[in-house]
């Protein structure tokens, strides 16, 4: 207890930073991953991907982003799908694992998020990522958005209010769209691995991907603990994927993460 007071009475810099990740690391070092104050930022290496962040990344997606990597892994020359990039807790490392003949297209339609993210990107000079400043979704349209959340940012229950409501504050209106619809507007002709955090919105997203799903076979890491309709998505996530063709596990307690890789492929671990 009087360890934590002191931290808690030390002023905010470089040296309480540095404490914060000696305590972070602690918790990641079974992952893989690891985090320490540089000179430009926070530096966080995992295996042989190392990048910078502008500010801590560990409670903006850091802590859990190891379990998206560790069923369906990352090969070089990838074309990865970041669906909820928010600041870029994985988008980075994706893009330094999969290389400068991979590419990363990564979704964030939190204006802010976007904005950090391309920021952390010219930050690492890494020139293999585009942003798509929309939501994914099973069609195009605008929903009503909780914008300025960081890593919360979410698509508006149905009964909430709409966004021009005199109570709605925090509630905006943001583009959507299906993920196959998009890719070809993109001209994106393959896709290799499918990471998606997006608070809630996976079923919907699976349902605007069947065309992707279905004919070009990517590995899928989803995020699948959030409460739709009063219970976890992993349940119903999991069937929409063995109906199109998929192997299926749910697992990483931590921050439980649906992994799928299509009938007659090996996973890469």
């Amino acid at each position: 207890m009087r360890v934590i007071k002191a931290f808690q009475v030390l002023p905010e810099g470089r040296m309480k930073d540095r404490l914060r990740c000696l305590f972070y690391n602690r918790r990641m070092r079974r992952y893989g991953l690891s985090i320490k104050r540089g000179a430009d930022g926070f530096d966080v290496q995992y295996r042989h991907a190392r990048v910078t962040y502008d500010s801590n990344p560990y409670y903006k997606g850091l802590a859990t982003v190891a379990g998206y990597f560790e069923k369906g892994g990352l090969r070089a020359g990838d074309t990865v799908i970041d669906a909820g990039a928010c600041e870029g807790a994985f988008t980075l490392l994706a893009a330094r694992m999969v290389g400068e003949r991979g590419r990363v297209i990564a979704f964030e339609p939190d204006p802010e998020n976007a904005a950090r993210l391309a920021a952390n990107l010219a930050r690492n000079d890494l020139r293999n990522v585009s942003i798509v400043q929309k939501g994914l979704w099973r069609d195009e349209r605008e929903l009503r958005f909780h914008e300025a959340l960081g890593m919360w940012s979410k698509v508006a229950d149905d009964d909430e209010e709409a966004p021009n409501a005199a109570d709605a504050t925090g509630l905006s209106g943001v583009p959507v769209t299906d993920l196959d619809g998009e890719l070809r507007r993109l001209d994106i002709g393959s896709v290799d691995f499918i990471k998606a955090d997006i608070e809630g919105a996976e079923l919907a997203f699976v349902e605007g991907a069947q065309a992707t799903l279905t004919q070009r076979h990517p590995r899928l890491a989803i995020a699948s603990y959030h409460i739709v309709d009063g219970a976890e998505t992993w349940p119903r996530l999991e069937a929409m994927l063995r109906d199109a063709g998929y192997r299926v596990e749910t697992g990483f307690p931590e921050h439980t993460t649906t992994y799928a890789w299509f009938e007659g492929e090996a996973s890469a671990t």
